[in-house]
């Protein structure tokens, strides 16, 4: 311990002896650290101040409740939006599905969508029903469906389609009378009205 005190002493003389050259040099580090230390934090910051003008351009003036307001608005579009999907069967319901209509005798059905957000019931009722060996397939129409789910024609089978159809997707059926075919099933999904 003595041995550093003596050195910090003798360390001290010198810089006394000198003190224009020992400043001008701490000067100089000094200098040469904020220099660095400028340059290195310059990048991020003006990264940051980009940042900062394009949210400020986007927000267009708005205070942080507006925007806030503006966000939780588009949250409950893009909500209603998706609750306007029809899900799809998963197994169990298309066991169900499948299981329920094992005792009628396969016949033609045709499946019609309102718009994409039947897109994944369809397939999955298609699949369900082609298991069974029926012939089931996606078609279109030129008319607009009735809202819900619909199935046609109104006869022992349509209406077995229909209780088969109500149990696996726990959707309840609009009754619709204008659309009639012969030695077939449609079911239509209409917008989700659920």
């Amino acid at each position: 311990m003595e041995q550093i005190i003596k050195y910090v002493l003798g360390e001290a003389r010198e810089i006394l002896e000198a003190p224009f050259i020992f400043f001008s040099a701490l000067l100089v580090v000094l200098c040469a650290a904020w220099w660095a230390i400028n340059w290195r934090y310059s990048a991020i910051i003006d990264t940051k101040d980009g940042i900062i003008a394009l949210y400020k351009e986007r927000l267009q003036g708005a205070t942080p409740d507006q925007a806030r307001a503006k966000i939780e608005s588009l949250e409950a579009q893009v909500l209603s939006l998706k609750a306007r999907e029809w899900p799809p069967l998963t197994l169990r319901t298309s066991a169900a599905f499948k299981a329920a209509l094992k005792d009628l005798s396969p016949t033609r059905i045709d499946v019609f969508a309102q718009d994409r957000d039947g897109v994944l019931l369809v397939q999955t009722l298609i699949v369900a029903l082609n298991e069974l060996g029926w012939g089931a397939k996606r078609s279109s129409s030129m008319n607009p469906l009735p809202e819900g789910l619909t199935v046609w024609p109104d006869n022992e089978a349509g209406r077995q389609m229909r209780d088969a159809l109500a149990a696996a997707t726990g959707f309840s059926l609009t009754d619709d009378e204008y659309i009639k075919r012969e030695n077939r099933i449609a079911i239509g999904l209409g917008f989700k009205v659920d």
